[in-house]
């Protein structure tokens, strides 16, 4: 696979213990609970998208997003190719006002990763981008026509990402937390 553009953002809002999912009312991933985000806007950083983004679709202001790895994902036949920035942001309150894209509720990293409902690559790169010692990494998933996962990559983020992100994140480091 060659250079994949990254158009999509896609962010886990933490408030204590739990992470604001979204049940999806319309495609990708209808039926399916995943995290808030979206689109990335002609001129938008990915960090600008994602506070954007969880703004719009659950009314939560935050500080700051963590930058915490990609997501890739492609078919056998490449007709189905795309990519995510993935972030981590605290929540200030448990507060939220649903958007158009679906139901929120907050929910136990353990219900995310056992439960079954949540999108199906969530229970693998989740848990290790949560790990606040872990390095932001490239997640790669293949597809077959059906949407089910066939297999997985896991290599590190590339520096020229790793370094646009860092220097986007308030921080200087990438800890989540």
């Amino acid at each position: 696979m060659g250079t994949m553009a990254l158009n999509f953002t896609l962010g886990f809002v933490r408030h204590n213990d739990q992470f604001l999912m979204l049940f999806r009312n319309k495609p990708p991933n209808q039926y399916k609970w995943n995290g808030v985000g979206g689109k990335i806007e002609h001129g938008e950083s990915p960090h600008e998208a994602m506070v954007r983004e969880i703004r719009e679709e659950s009314g939560i202001v935050v500080d700051d997003v963590y930058f915490r790895g990609i997501v890739t994902w492609q078919n056998r036949r490449q007709t189905y190719v795309g990519g995510m920035y993935v972030f981590v942001a605290d929540s200030p309150t448990d507060r939220f006002v649903a958007g158009e894209e679906g139901k929120l509720q907050w929910k136990t990293l353990d219900w995310i990763i056992n439960s079954g409902k949540a999108v199906s690559n969530i229970p693998i790169f989740l848990p290790p981008m949560l790990d606040e010692d872990q390095r932001p990494l490239h997640y790669s998933f293949l597809y077959d026509d059906r949407g089910n996962i066939q297999s997985y990559g896991i290599k590190p983020v590339a520096e020229s990402i790793l370094t646009s992100q860092q220097s986007a994140d308030k921080r200087g480091t990438f800890q989540s937390r």
